[in-house]
């Protein structure tokens, strides 16, 4: 399914070296949403991100229309379970997007690391702050980016990274949240155990609900969590949302993360050293950092043309807990 049918999309030329590939859209959350219920979880998600896709367009698209397509051999021997392509419409031709749904976590993170691998020559990375998990790159015909989200492998493709791929990966993040939050209790908030954490650290422990309530000005729904994130989403505000990830790799991460990142500023008095980012996609974050501990605040609000500041404020309070 995925590498085939993209192979065969109108990015051909941008997936055509990675179509053999057996390895790939907060902060990401590390939850198994397909596999953890069996199949009628796994079908139900697929019903579920076919149905709303209409509701999860991209940035500069008009229309989104999404099937569940046929596995293949090769499809099936990486892990994938399951596949669904939104095609993308009134946007960039070259749009295009992809779920793929894996028995494990392990299976789709070696699909996304050999994605990564198997780029075309010529590919130059980039860092998308927008969703600093999202793994893109500029290729020669275009921009390319893959995700994992526990068991789920999202790969975007447009013109070029930048306000291209970075906005069909956006939305389709959105569109798994909603998706996974519309099935009720289950994969969306089972809580990792501590072994498989990448942080020693509870993030819910961290972001509570009563703050992240205070922070989009309404109710929240129960978090969503796994070993290095907390995400909240307000039930009525649509994409509303406010989530803390937690890093590893201390103060050499936090440098090298704040010397890719573009458009910044310096945010005073948030633990040891702090910077931010105002995103056009109507977000803001924080990034952190308290001793060893490295963590970003992202806070996505509809209803407060103030948010960085609230960020900023919020940031501040977790940063003391660390």
């Amino acid at each position: 399914m995925l590498p085939h049918k993209l192979v065969r999309s109108r990015c051909t030329a941008i997936v055509a070296a990675i179509a053999t590939a057996a390895g790939f859209a907060c902060a990401a959350l590390g939850c198994t949403y397909a596999h953890a219920q069996g199949a009628s979880r796994t079908d139900a998600l697929v019903r579920t991100l076919v149905d709303g896709a209409s509701r999860h367009i991209p940035k500069g698209y008009s229309t989104a229309n999404a099937t569940r397509v046929t596995l293949n051999d090769d499809d099936r021997s990486s892990g994938m379970i399951a596949g669904v392509v939104v095609a993308l419409g009134g946007g960039d031709p070259k749009g295009s997007l992809r779920y793929g749904l894996f028995q494990s976590e392990q299976q789709a993170e070696t699909f996304t690391r050999n994605l990564g691998y198997r780029r075309p020559a010529g590919s130059s990375p980039r860092f998308l702050q927008y969703v600093p998990s999202a793994d893109c790159a500029d290729t020669p015909s275009g921009g390319l980016c893959s995700m994992r989200i526990g068991d789920v492998v999202i790969v975007a493709t447009a013109g070029a990274v930048d306000r291209g791929a970075s906005f069909v990966m956006i939305a389709a993040k959105d569109a798994l949240d909603a998706a996974t939050m519309g099935l009720g209790t289950g994969p969306s908030t089972v809580t990792l155990p501590k072994s498989a954490a990448t942080s020693s650290r509870d993030g819910c422990a961290l972001l509570t609900k009563t703050d992240a309530a205070a922070a989009l000005g309404g109710p929240v729904a129960d978090p969503r969590r796994s070993g290095d994130t907390c995400y909240y989403g307000a039930p009525v505000a649509g994409r509303d949302s406010v989530t803390l990830q937690l890093f590893e790799g201390g103060r050499s991460k936090f440098d090298f993360d704040r010397g890719r990142m573009q458009r910044i500023a310096s945010a005073s008095g948030i633990g040891d050293d702090a910077f931010s980012f105002v995103s056009d996609a109507g977000f803001v974050q924080v990034y952190f950092i308290k001793g060893t501990s490295y963590a970003a605040l992202t806070l996505q609000s509809s209803r407060d043309v103030n948010r960085l500041e609230v960020a900023k404020a919020l940031a501040r309070k977790i940063a003391a807990s660390l």
